[in-house]
């Protein structure tokens, strides 16, 4: 893309991945004072929280989405980057609610899901997705996978070039700052949910936090809960004064 660093891949959302093998099937996302669009998801055996309580209940997560939408409301300048988007729920819900999303996961397969949720609801023009992993350096890193729960996809760096590497077991990581093109001059929400590296991407995030307007900061907490990674977030989010949401 002219003006980014060459490694920011940006997702071509107009090509139909509707055929591919991860999709399990696509169901109604059902968020309270926003209209229901389509999700698609993976097989529940496979991921056994996210796409198990979205075939069974409609949604995941739903009380902090609504939380998100009426921070959104009360200040229609904020736009939302979606940092770890998964099958994308924050990144549809907020969409459906009428507000530009950009999206960036490591995993090939979440965006090809997610481009054929969006294409399905006709919001793709909401949405800009970016393929790639968010470390404090330029690098590849490889996944390490859990079984069960393809969501807890976590990422590991400095791995071997030996390593047989491809689409469907490394990413490109990039860091935070290389996206400030996008967001200079801009109010922005963060959701965060990268599976432990988020005080990584935050280290490379400096130019970020100090030319764009953070407003708020949501990220998940039980990894960081009581631990000195978690102490020095809070320090950083603390000297950059931005609000905190956590779960």
């Amino acid at each position: 893309m002219p003006g980014y660093d060459n490694c920011v891949r940006v997702f071509d959302t107009s090509v139909d991945y509707s055929s591919a093998k991860q999709i399990h099937k696509c169901v109604a996302l059902r968020i309270p004072s926003v209209k229901n669009t389509p999700i698609c998801v993976y097989d529940p055996a496979i991921d056994i929280h996210v796409s198990r309580t979205i075939i069974a209940n409609g949604n995941w997560e739903v009380g902090n989405i609504q939380k998100v939408l009426s921070i959104l409301q009360n200040d229609p300048r904020l736009v939302f980057l979606d940092l770890g988007c998964n099958v994308g729920v924050y990144t549809l819900a907020v969409a459906k609610f009428g507000r530009l999303v950009t999206a960036l996961d490591a995993n090939r397969k979440n965006l090809e899901m997610l481009t054929t949720s969006l294409q399905k609801g006709n919001i793709t023009g909401m949405v800009m997705l970016i393929w790639n992993a968010l470390s404090d350096k330029a690098e590849t890193v490889g996944f390490k996978e859990d079984n069960r729960n393809i969501g807890g996809l976590q990422m590991v760096s400095g791995v071997s070039n030996t390593t047989v590497l491809g689409d469907s077991n490394s990413s490109v990581a990039i860091l935070l700052d290389d996206l400030v093109p996008l967001f200079r001059n801009k109010s922005v929400f963060i959701k965060m949910d990268i599976e432990t590296y988020e005080l990584k991407a935050m280290m490379g995030g400096k130019k970020f936090f100090e030319q764009v307007d953070v407003k708020y900061l949501f990220m998940e907490w039980f990894h960081h809960k009581n631990s000195e990674v978690g102490s020095k977030i809070i320090q950083f989010m603390t000297e950059k004064s931005i609000h905190r949401i956590t779960h």
